[in-house]
């Protein structure tokens, strides 16, 4: 009996902590709010900037919201008074938006803004001495060639040396890689939800293949992309030599460093 009158009072005071303040709360009367978009221009490195429309009555503040699991929890990220709000980010999440007045908030959450990463797939191209394995990231695509072919633009390569292979930057070997494009990579490690900060001294032209299990890039037109990189024996035993393999995601929001 002690145990279930236990339960019962911590079962109150979990139902009495749903306030207001929860975006699972029902009890609604303001309008829902309209019009919530990120401002790209605006964002930059983990700070997201979303905009959203006024409300036709009168409002304290608007709630930004923030979930990884939309259906089940919400976080706030903060109240702004105005029509702009930021959010300093960990990774990428689902955003929403009510208006507040007093004890009262809209009847239920904005449309959604989902903040995300856009997978390319992965490329695949020969790795040997006649062929340097090289990849071309654009927006919707990544492709794989000979970075030794003047005509084709990489954002990386992987190259072999005496301890294994390496991953360089487009633009490290102009005289054997003409046609790269400038870029840097880091490790991401952990989670690998959130890319270095521009400045640090994790940023490198050239990394090992081994140094981790995926990599952050960072790519002259100001995206970012994490990738997984791996080199293995050409299975066709009528060809010799290996085949790098590479599988992209791409952040679309330029500066914005941040990954799901």
């Amino acid at each position: 009996m002690k145990i279930c009158a236990l339960f019962a009072v911590a079962l109150v005071v979990m139902l009495s902590g749903c306030t207001s303040q929860s975006p699972i709360d029902p009890d609604g009367t303001l309008p829902i709010v309209s019009g919530l978009a990120i401002r790209t221009d605006a964002c930059k490195g983990d700070t997201l900037v979303f905009a959203w429309d006024s409300l036709s009555v009168p409002v304290d503040e608007y709630t930004l919201w923030f979930s990884d699991n939309p259906l089940f929890f919400w976080m706030k990220a903060g109240d702004f008074t105005g029509l702009v709000g930021t959010h300093v980010a960990d990774r990428c999440f689902t955003y929403s938006v009510w208006a507040q007045s007093g004890s009262q908030h809209s009847t239920a959450l904005s449309a959604r803004v989902i903040i995300g990463t856009t997978p390319l797939g992965t490329a695949t191209t020969p790795s040997e001495e006649r062929a340097i394995a090289g990849f071309s990231v654009s927006p919707d695509t990544i492709v794989g060639g000979d970075a030794s072919n003047p005509d084709f633009h990489q954002d990386f390569f992987l190259r072999r040396q005496m301890m294994g292979y390496i991953i360089c930057g487009g633009h490290t070997n102009p005289r054997q890689c003409p046609g790269g494009r400038w870029a840097q990579l880091a490790p991401a490690l952990g989670d690998g939800f959130k890319a270095p900060v521009p400045d640090s001294r994790e940023w490198s032209d050239t990394l090992s293949l081994y140094t981790s299990p995926r990599f952050f890039i960072k790519l002259e037109s100001g995206h970012y992309g994490r990738f997984t990189a791996m080199v293995y024996q050409n299975p066709d035993t009528l060809l010799m030599g290996e085949i790098a393999e590479v599988n992209f995601v791409y952040q679309p929001i330029p500066r914005v460093r941040l990954f799901d």
